[in-house]
């Protein structure tokens, strides 16, 4: 009937926000595979030239893969912004406009920034990442303001405080992807992913 519809894949399984509620945090090797798989789903839509913007636990979906193992989806790109060639916005957000979840945005989305690009993406999964293995989100404090003033302006805490079982290596990664500048973080998902698998 000339109709717009809209196909999207049938999904089995549960969210990582939900796994996470029922399981509390998760062992180092099973958190390090999820992120892995979350960065490379990244790696695709960053190569498409797609910023996320909204990366978060609600938005991984972990559903059997057929071959008796586990895969992460990710989902929503409600506000996922595109770049051009040149990693510059295209039409898009208003300066000064604030999109996505406080507790996993990047500095860059705090400020209201209009350079937001795929290295956002990284910090909201270092802060994904470090919920998996500890437990709790890197910073803690009450209200929208308090969030955003803690990504800013305070470092984020060292993983091994809070997860004696994770290797300095992977204490290292996490600490890069949470720095403030995106310059001193991973400058693409795909070598995230690398440096995950390693």
């Amino acid at each position: 009937g000339g109709n717009a519809f809209l196909v999207v894949e049938y999904l089995e399984g549960e969210t990582l926000a939900s796994r996470l509620e029922t399981h509390g945090r998760l062992h180092v090797a099973a958190a390090i595979a999820i992120a892995r798989q979350i960065a490379l789903a990244l790696g695709a839509a960053h190569r498409a030239g797609i910023v996320h913007r909204a990366l978060k636990p609600d938005n991984a979906f972990l559903t059997p893969d057929g071959q008796g193992a586990e895969q992460s989806k990710l989902l929503d790109f409600g506000v996922a912004k595109l770049v051009d060639e040149a990693g510059t916005a295209g039409p898009a957000t208003v300066t000064g406009a604030i999109l996505g979840t406080p507790a996993y945005m990047s500095p860059e989305q705090c400020e209201g920034s209009r350079v937001v690009d795929h290295r956002s993406d990284l910090y909201s999964l270092g802060c994904t990442l470090f919920l998996m293995l500890t437990g709790r989100l890197p910073f803690l404090e009450t209200g929208i303001g308090g969030l955003i003033g803690a990504h800013l302006h305070t470092p984020a805490p060292a993983l091994r405080d809070h997860c004696a079982t994770a290797s300095p290596g992977l204490a290292e990664l996490v600490a890069r992807l949470l720095t403030e500048a995106p310059d001193e973080r991973f400058q693409s998902a795909d070598a995230l992913a690398a440096a995950l698998a390693s």
